[in-house]
């Protein structure tokens, strides 16, 4: 599988449940909002999250190179399994053709050795 190294970093934020969906994300690169009873998350790049919010930043993105069909099974975890035994965490998102797996810059490195053994890693 090819694994796409994205050319840009994003942070993570997390609002109180209720909020509503912000529109100062969307002019990001990368974005996504996700919503539960609980809370509302946002990923996009640090420069459009806004300040006064608990945030996480500095995460690298891979994009399994898609699309990937929905009867796949496993897929994840060709790629979860090796950064856990690197002991990298992770924080992964999905779209409805691919999945993308965040991780820390400073792991990143990392994350590609990991990775680079079974997957074709693309800058």
């Amino acid at each position: 599988m090819r694994v796409q190294i994205l050319p840009f970093e994003v942070s993570i934020g997390r609002f109180r449940e209720g909020t509503s969906i912000p529109d100062w994300g969307k002019g990001s690169i990368f974005y996504s909002v996700m919503i539960t009873d609980e809370e509302v998350t946002v990923v996009c790049e640090p420069k459009y999250m806004p300040p006064g919010i608990e945030t996480e930043s500095g995460w690298s993105v891979l994009k399994l190179e898609g699309p990937l069909d929905f009867h796949l099974t496993g897929v994840l975890l060709t790629i979860l399994i090796p950064l856990a035994e690197y002991k990298i965490s992770v924080f992964t998102l999905s779209t409805y053709s691919t999945d993308y797996v965040l991780v820390k810059r400073e792991k990143l490195k990392q994350a590609i050795r990991a990775l680079s053994t079974n997957h074709e890693i693309v800058r």
